[in-house]
């Protein structure tokens, strides 16, 4: 069961997976079978990517490879976990979303267009945004872009191991400041690329150093 109380603007509400969900002034939630978020953003690399968080717990995450003349997007998924305390933060989300969610400010940046979904088993609650005034929306695009994060970033390295060791230094420092700043979180969805890294005796010791209290501090032991 996932489940935790949280201090909301209005009050406490809780959620979980299992069993009947009470939110705030008792009313009922429901909870949703799954949560998908998807990002893109023309630029980046990689453009388009999302996550599929389900009540099972068999969590995916995915990214589009560009569309080539010769070669249609396609997407490519990977199993990932998410921790109670970062699934707390995306359902706090459904209590407060509306479907227009865009803010009305003008003159917002580009930051990419987002689109959480909850879905349940009778319909979906969708929204479609790149800014929205809702605090509660704004965190769970935030908690799903540092999951993408610590995922891109982990791509990198696993890269790097493999053609440009030496380049792993400073993206082991980039992967460190990332965390410390909360822009990259659950770092136990890159932990076999660190332990890899680790394992290398082709790999600086202090990149080592690195890797083996990244994988402590997301509460994995380190592997003799």
């Amino acid at each position: 069961m996932r489940g935790i109380c949280l201090k909301l603007l209005l009050g406490c509400a809780l959620f979980t997976y299992q069993g009947i969900v009470y939110g705030q002034d008792a009313q009922v939630i429901r909870p949703p079978t799954n949560i998908t978020f998807d990002f893109e953003r023309d630029g980046l690399m990689p453009p388009v990517w999302g996550f599929e968080i389900y009540s099972s717990g068999k969590d995916r995450y995915y990214e589009r490879d560009s569309k080539t003349d010769i070669s249609p997007s396609s997407n490519r998924w990977s199993d990932v976990s998410v921790s109670a305390t970062t699934m707390a933060v995306l359902l706090a989300a459904e209590s407060t979303m509306s479907e227009h969610c865009e803010t009305k400010a003008k003159n917002i940046a580009n930051t990419g267009k987002k689109t959480l979904v909850f879905w349940h088993s009778d319909f979906p609650r969708s929204c479609i945004f790149n800014y929205s005034d809702d605090a509660a929306v704004m965190a769970a695009a935030s908690a799903f872009q540092s999951m993408a994060e610590t995922i891109q970033i982990g791509e990198k390295l696993k890269h790097s191991l493999r053609y440009d060791r030496l380049g792993l230094d400073a993206e082991m420092d980039v992967l460190v400041e990332e965390v410390k700043s909360g822009n990259a979180i659950e770092v136990q969805n890159i932990a076999p690329v660190l332990q890899s890294i680790i394992d290398d005796d082709r790999v600086m010791e202090r990149v080592k150093r690195k890797a083996g209290h990244l994988l402590e501090g997301a509460g994995i032991a380190v592997k003799p």
